[in-house]
């Protein structure tokens, strides 16, 4: 699959392992539209229950665009998200899938690149979906914000999985919540972060016995990467993970990354995370 953003003059093109995005402030608006698209394709349900009333194909393919608006809207009109002078395209063997993110004029379209032999009925129907979304990776994806470090400080006692109801911050904090609700912590365990302990307790984080409102940045830093990275699978979004890290953490980092099998898209100026496919952002 290959994620192209057009964003002023700029055209970027997301389809190795790792691509790492560099240059100027304006690749944090890039990196966070790949972040909302992914999370709408991740999130897009199988479509086989839709009602046939004429032509198979043309049902499919105005259901999928009407599921995917409907997802991609809700997320940024409730999370307050808003793209300017922003399109993408979506291409896979079989489907392309291009919009606008442009929050007065957000649009999808849907072209069926290669078009199986189906009848035009419920099994053929359940054939056709099967048959896209297939070419279409379902990785989850995770952002994680380059100022980390004081948001796991804030929101530390958020992160904690109890019984009686879930974590998290509300939606309506925009892309600090995508970060903040990713991460679940069970209560009462323990974590190790390159020879730091995490605990985690009924109201909040500790690392070596200190409360997360107090802990060292580097190891606030550290933590959501290490964390994500060994827990989860998925497409990955970092940004500046450099940010307050020691050498000796970023050693480690870029090792760990390096080990992940994940997808990745790396935002950074920094010579040592600068891995895979680099792409220079310039000013507009």
């Amino acid at each position: 699959m290959e994620i192209n953003i057009y964003y002023g003059k700029e055209h970027v093109s997301i389809k190795d392992q790792i691509v790492t995005l560099t240059g100027s402030s304006d690749r944090y608006q890039i990196d966070r539209a790949v972040y909302y698209i992914l999370k709408t394709l991740y999130s897009i349900p199988r479509l086989y229950g839709i009602s046939i009333k004429d032509n198979i194909l043309e049902a499919w393919k105005k259901e999928f665009e009407i599921k995917f608006l409907d997802i991609l809207k809700s997320d940024m009109e409730l999370e307050r998200i808003k793209f300017n002078n922003m399109r993408f395209e979506i291409n896979t063997d079989k489907i392309s899938i291009e919009g606008n993110l442009d929050t007065q004029n957000i649009f999808v379209k849907v072209k069926l690149l290669d078009i199986p032999d189906v009848e035009n009925s419920l099994s053929g129907l359940v054939k056709l979906d099967s048959y896209y979304f297939n070419s279409i990776p379902k990785l989850k994806p995770y952002i994680i914000l380059g100022n980390r470090s004081g948001l796991i400080a804030a929101f530390h006692k958020f992160l904690i999985l109890h019984n009686e109801g879930t974590p998290g911050i509300p939606k309506t904090l925009g892309i600090v919540s995508e970060f903040i609700n990713s991460i679940v912590i069970p209560e009462g365990v323990n974590y190790d972060i390159f020879g730091n302990e995490l605990t985690s307790a009924s109201d909040g984080i500790m690392i070596n016995n200190v409360s997360g409102y107090n802990a060292s940045p580097d190891t606030l830093s550290l933590f959501p990467l290490k964390f994500l990275l060994e827990t989860s699978n998925g497409y990955f979004i970092i940004e500046d993970p450099e940010a307050n890290l020691s050498n000796e953490f970023k050693v480690k980092l870029i090792n760990l990354i390096k080990n992940n099998k994940s997808k990745l898209i790396i935002s950074t100026n920094d010579k040592d995370f600068m891995l895979g496919n680099i792409i220079t952002i310039s000013h507009f």
